[in-house]
């Protein structure tokens, strides 16, 4: 009896034994999951090193950086490192990353961390009171392992720890379970974190698993939405035909807009065929997203050592009249010039001419003649890198054919180019299509372009990007006609990729996108250099930012009235 009783009492300490022991491991185990760092996992550091060299020519944003969005593909680790070297100048605190989960692991909206993460860079440090405050909210959040794997924060860690070695992260990835509401939350949510110290950071890949020609059709559509502004329009882009988190965008275009009053600059677009000889199948492109905080001096980007190329649009420009006197003053032209330098970058321009160059101007002309003189406007315009001039308007006929074949040709020896209605003029980075729909010639004539004009071979056949310059609509009117919109469907149908107005002398303050994201107009660009000073007067300058993929991105520049530029309004027409 003794001695079963005896093997009854070893075996039950043999099983308490066995308990404790496995229970300690567990413990310890446990213990260890959640307090050591997350391993490295991308360990080939010449690869990092060649990316953050090829960015070594990039220019920083001076101040007022607010977030960015790169890829997570590490094919695209070129655009990675130029994201974040646009941003090195920035003292930042905290970096917080929105990513996707690729691989479902999250049960809850949002998943994050309070576990570092050791890169071949070094260690990168998670902002532990942020995340703990995140996984409090548990019907949102909870804390997860799938940091040790997931991509869309890994290939990123390596570049933050390079370029922000102080700063700390808070990483957040979303669940494809996820909706709107959950993104407003968390919106909601991360505002008290944001500061001008804070970083946000989009981890995203756009257009997947389509064939090059589609991927670059769904990738403007994305490009076409962002600029726009409209924040509930992102909600219409579809995974994975346009990108990999519809949630990631949302969260970073509200926080942006809304609570950081930054603006939208697309820096790079690229498709993973560029990367490739042979045709791919199946391609994923990536776009390079920055935002600038607005109205400040020192935060724009640096047009001139891009992958892109860039050109911009003015609206109605006249050197005569009331301003030939304020512009022989060399003062009040510096003035001009700077004010438009500080804005184009001295990059290429293209501008509505109203009315006549000549080389000597007859002194009994009426004063409604637009004309200009030829030694002060050509110096002027090569000043202003104006590379073509559209002739497609309602004055550059008032003085006869032969002083229009004049003028043209006077543009021309001097390295300046006409755009003439119903021809395409050749600009090597885009095509022109001048149009003008209002005739001065006898008899004066509007609704003047018909649908043959737009059946030529020569706009069929022009390589894309073909933008139309056209002058229509009416006077300090912004809104779009019955006829306007006759137009817009004739040129829609016939691959033109924008349409850029003038002739209102009034401007719009935003692009309207026609048909959804699918067709860029700005209606107007006004006045860029006219003898008006009617409040009712506006002018405009388009930025156009082409990529080696013909994708543009536009932008739209408000400018001054030249008497505001310059400081002296008693020489210009008040009318």
């Amino acid at each position: 009896m003794f001695q079963e009783q005896k093997k009854i009492i070893k075996k039950h300490n043999l099983f308490f034994t066995k308990v404790v022991f496995f229970f300690v491991l567990f413990l310890s185990l446990n213990c260890t999951a959640h307090s050591s760092d997350f391993k490295i996992i991308y360990d080939d550091k010449p690869a990092f090193d060649k990316a953050i060299y090829a960015a070594k020519s990039i220019e920083p944003i001076k101040e007022g950086m607010t977030g960015v969005t790169v890829p997570h593909h590490l094919l695209a680790a070129d655009l990675i490192a130029k994201g974040f070297k646009y941003a090195s100048k920035g003292q930042y605190k905290n970096i917080i990353i929105i990513a996707p989960d690729h691989f479902r692991k999250t049960t809850k909206p949002f998943a994050t961390t309070t576990k570092n993460f050791e890169t071949i860079f070094g260690k990168v440090t998670t902002n532990s009171s942020f995340t703990e405050d995140l996984i409090s909210k548990n019907h949102l959040f909870q804390e997860s392992e799938l940091f040790q794997k997931e991509h869309s924060i890994r290939a990123l860690l390596p570049f933050i720890r390079f370029y922000f070695p102080k700063a700390k992260i808070i990483p957040i990835v979303i669940g494809r379970q996820s909706t709107r509401k959950d993104w407003d939350e968390v919106i909601i949510l991360l505002t008290k974190f944001l500061s001008k110290q804070t970083l946000v950071v989009q981890s995203t890949d756009f257009s997947h698993f389509l064939p090059y020609h589609l991927a670059i059709q769904r990738d403007q559509e994305v490009i076409n939405t962002l600029t726009s502004g409209d924040i509930k329009s992102i909600l219409r882009l579809k995974q994975p035909d346009h990108l990999d988190s519809v949630g990631a965008q949302y969260i970073q275009s509200k926080i942006q807009k809304e609570y950081l009053n930054a603006n939208l600059e697309i820096a790079a677009h690229k498709n993973s065929q560029f990367y490739f000889d042979s045709p791919l199948k199946e391609t994923t492109s990536y776009i390079l997203q920055l935002y600038l905080k607005k109205n400040l001096t020192n935060n724009r980007l640096d047009l001139k050592n891009n992958d892109f190329k860039s050109l911009f649009f003015a609206g109605d420009t006249l050197v005569g009249r009331e301003l030939t006197t304020f512009l022989t003053d060399k003062k009040n032209r510096k003035k001009f010039t700077d004010y438009v330098i500080g804005i184009t970058q001295g990059q290429p321009l293209i501008v509505n001419l109203e009315g006549v160059i000549l080389e000597d101007i007859p002194q009994n002309l009426k004063f409604k003649a637009m004309t200009m003189s030829s030694s002060l406007t050509v110096p002027l315009f090569k000043q202003l890198n104006i590379i073509a001039v559209s002739l497609a308007n309602n004055h550059s006929n008032d003085l006869g054919i032969l002083a229009y074949k004049s003028m043209k040709n006077t543009l021309e020896t001097a390295g300046i180019k006409t755009i003439e209605h119903g021809r395409i003029t050749d600009l090597g980075d885009i095509r022109i299509l001048g149009l003008t729909d209002i005739n001065n010639k006898d008899p004066y004539r509007k609704n003047f372009i018909k649908p043959d004009i737009l059946n030529s071979r020569l706009i069929k056949q022009a390589k894309p990007p073909v933008f139309t310059f056209i002058h229509w609509g009416q006077e300090f009117r912004l809104d779009i006609s019955k006829r306007e919109k006759y137009l817009i469907e004739l040129l829609r149908n016939r691959a033109i990729s924008a349409i850029v107005g003038h002739h209102p002398h009034a401007a719009n303050k935003k692009i309207i996108f026609y048909r959804d994201r699918e067709f860029p107009i700005v209606f107007s660009l006004g006045n860029f250099l006219f003898d008006q000073a009617n409040v009712m007067n506006s002018g405009a300058i388009l930025e156009v930012r082409i990529f080696p993929s013909r994708i543009s991105f536009l932008k739209i520049h408000q400018i001054k009235n030249i008497i505001d530029i310059i400081g002296n309004k008693s020489l210009l027409d008040k009318k």
